[in-house]
């Protein structure tokens, strides 16, 4: 799986989704961040790491999750979206992004 650099803010909809977006209410949360991991192995690369069975994700189904130490220690918890094309959206505390992204690319195969 690719795991890709957080991002705080991300456009969202299309001109024909306007109309959609324009009905609903849109904060910003400085205090989140959002990690993709993307690949055809993403769900099976989260599946053994996360609390949570990740096959159960779906586009109207997102999962809270935690990450844990080999001792059982939490040392993360997220919320899972599904994204376009397989892609996995972890929304995680902004301050938090980037220890996370280490943690998961400690256990990425090459």
């Amino acid at each position: 799986p690719r795991i890709l650099p957080t991002c705080r803010r991300r456009r969202i909809g299309s001109a024909a989704g306007t109309a959609y977006l324009t009905a609903m209410t849109v904060a910003i949360l400085e205090n989140r961040a959002v990690l993709a991991v993307a690949g055809a192995d993403a769900v099976a690369f989260l599946q053994g790491l996360l609390t949570h069975d990740v096959a159960l994700l779906a586009p109207d189904r997102p999962l809270y999750a935690g990450l844990l130490s080999p001792q059982g220690k939490a040392l993360f918890d997220m919320m899972l979206h599904a994204g376009p094309d397989g892609t996995i959206w972890i929304d995680v505390d902004a301050a938090r992004a980037e220890a996370l992204a280490r943690r998961l690319a400690m256990y990425r195969l090459r």
